[in-house]
């Protein structure tokens, strides 16, 4: 995929399957190239998408934001019953002893628990997109969207895009940005376009737009701000987890519910672990 220039980023940004590169927009001089091991923003991302594990890893991944948003509402339904045990000192453990780190897992997670049901299920949502797409068109009783991609196919892969290309996706979405561009799978003459229209909240846009490399026409296009509900409500899982809406306010909340969270999951493993210890002992 090769993405458009953008605020911070004056260059294209092409994602290789090895790594990825940023490219001269002027002269398509290569600026600098990188495999996702060598840089630690990259080393950080990939434990975050895939646990350095490919397909089983993102999986894992998805599966731990379910368990994350089911172990939320389940401690908060557990908090309920003892709520008025509730106590803000609760929040600064005086010692390291159970029952200050028991206080401050339960009050500390009730605190934060809608927040990890919030970045948990939406993180669970864009792993697992195909399953999350059936629920909500269910629960919202939204017609169903295909997903397949147009095939045209070709003995040779087409060159890029032409300038006459591109104007004949901007006409077939006038208001839309072109964000990128993934050329031609093996075998195929379609290039694929990703646009964001006025209102989506999606950072990278999910209005598409599908060309003909061959004839150099639009196969189809799709304007995902006029998609039906269920999709709609897919289209914000992505921007509601990355933080990429809601301005610094929201960034700070996603700060502390990490914050929080690894709180919360360090308490707990250790009020476990001296329970154990303690039933060894006796």
């Amino acid at each position: 995929m090769v993405r458009l220039p953008r605020n911070g980023i004056a260059a294209y940004h092409v994602f290789l399957d090895g790594g990825q590169a940023l490219v001269d927009p002027k002269n398509h001089a290569l600026i600098d190239e990188w495999a996702w091991h060598q840089t630690f923003v990259g080393i950080l991302s990939e434990l975050h998408f895939h646990l350095a594990a490919g397909r089983i890893g993102k999986n894992t991944v998805g599966a731990l934001g379910l368990a994350a948003g089911l172990m939320a509402i389940s401690g908060l339904l557990l908090w309920w019953v003892v709520r008025h045990q509730f106590r803000w000192r609760s929040l600064r453990p005086t010692g390291p002893g159970r029952g200050h780190l028991l206080r401050l897992h339960r009050d500390l997670g009730a605190l934060a628990a809608v927040f990890v049901l919030l970045f948990g299920l939406t993180g669970a949502a864009v792993v697992f997109g195909s399953a999350s797409r059936t629920i909500l068109n269910t629960l919202l009783l939204s017609p169903v969207v295909s997903q397949a991609r147009p095939e045209v196919r070709a003995t040779q892969r087409p060159g890029p895009p032409d300038a006459q290309m591109l104007a004949a996706a901007r006409s077939a979405l006038p208001q839309s940005r072109l964000i990128s561009w993934s050329p031609p799978p093996a075998g195929s003459a379609v290039h694929y376009l990703r646009l964001r229209m006025p209102g989506e909240p999606h950072p990278n846009g999910r209005s598409t737009v599908y060309l003909d490399g061959l004839r150099k026409t639009v196969i189809e296009h799709i304007d995902a701000s006029r998609a039906p509900r269920g999709e709609s409500v897919l289209n914000w899982m992505y921007p509601l987890h990355s933080l990429q809406i809601g301005g610094w306010p929201y960034r700070v909340l996603g700060l502390l519910t990490a914050l929080a969270l690894a709180v919360i999951s360090l308490s707990g493993l250790w009020s476990f672990v001296q329970w154990l210890r303690h039933k060894r002992a006796h």
